[in-house]
């Protein structure tokens, strides 16, 4: 089910994109692709680890009403 949700997210995301922005505004120098590449890898690798942190802890499908 994750996948799904990450694929149809990527595609609503790449559609409504490329509608508002160009491809050809990107600067694809090597700074835009290092703060891509760290804002990718190190963002994912900290909301898995906060995810399964919270699945280890029981915390992640737990509903609390406030």
């Amino acid at each position: 089910m994750t996948t799904l949700q990450m694929i149809f997210g990527g595609i609503i995301l790449l559609v409504t994109g490329t509608t508002v922005e160009n491809w050809t505004d990107i600067t694809w120098n090597q700074q835009f692709i290092s703060t891509l590449s760290i804002i990718a890898i190190f963002c994912s690798a900290l909301t898995w680890l906060v995810f399964f942190l919270l699945v280890r802890s029981g915390e992640a499908g737990r509903n609390r009403i406030v």
